[in-house]
């Protein structure tokens, strides 16, 4: 996970599945590392639903291509 405010962060999954809650803002890049990853963000308001497949990466956010979308904010991770 990639933020403009906060350092990239990374979360290891030990076991077949994990799951985590979080509040980052601003995230521009989300990557699924070797699991699929959905991943809940909320941009304006409105909660949506990301899905990453293994090896993949999708960009959120600002990170869109221009004209880019709004700020998002990161509020849980599911791997599988």
């Amino acid at each position: 996970m990639e933020s403009v405010t906060l350092p990239t962060s990374c979360f290891q999954v030990i076991g077949t599945q994990g799951w985590i809650t979080v509040e980052i803002p601003r995230v521009y890049m989300i990557r699924g590392g070797e699991h699929n990853v959905a991943a809940l963000i909320t941009v304006n308001g409105k909660t949506e639903a990301v899905d990453i497949p293994p090896g993949g990466h999708k960009p959120v956010g600002e990170g869109n291509a221009p004209p880019g979308d709004d700020p998002a904010t990161l509020v849980e991770l599911q791997a599988s």
